[in-house]
């Protein structure tokens, strides 16, 4: 069976027990519907499902991760993506916070979105995938 009818059927189960009398039955077939999603690249599926988990309740769903050797680039949002050449060029959290006008405190949350999103550790792995993914002035308008 194709993931995205495993995704569909998870979420359809999920989403009819949401509506029940024990609402918190949904949340185990919406959390797996979630997992497949983020596996398969099912971007905005996972961000829907995201979205259902938390009107339940459930705060603790993951970015999607990116699947084998692809990373999730398109998860990035347009104010994520604005830091990559920052950090590229070798700029701290506090040069990049000034540079654009942001608290460090934004510039954190964003590079800790980044490396979620993209399954890096480090600013050297940003870097790395940034030149090798190239373009990435493009991208930042």
């Amino acid at each position: 069976m194709p993931v995205q009818y495993a995704v569909a059927a998870c979420e359809d189960l999920g989403t009819l027990l949401a509506g029940s009398a024990d609402p918190e039955a949904a949340i185990p077939y919406l959390e797996e519907a979630g997992q497949l999603a983020s596996a398969s690249g099912a971007v905005r599926d996972h961000e829907r499902i995201r979205r259902h988990l938390r009107q339940l309740g459930v705060r603790n769903g993951a970015a999607p991760h990116p699947t084998a050797g692809a990373p999730a680039w398109e998860c990035l949002t347009e104010s994520e993506r604005k830091l990559i050449p920052l950090v590229v060029d070798g700029l701290t959290n506090r040069a990049i916070a000034e540079r654009l006008y942001l608290s460090v405190h934004t510039v954190n949350t964003h590079m800790k979105h980044i490396s979620a999103k993209l399954g890096i550790n480090t600013r050297v792995e940003l870097t790395r995938l940034a030149i090798e993914r190239g373009g990435i002035a493009d991208e930042t308008g």
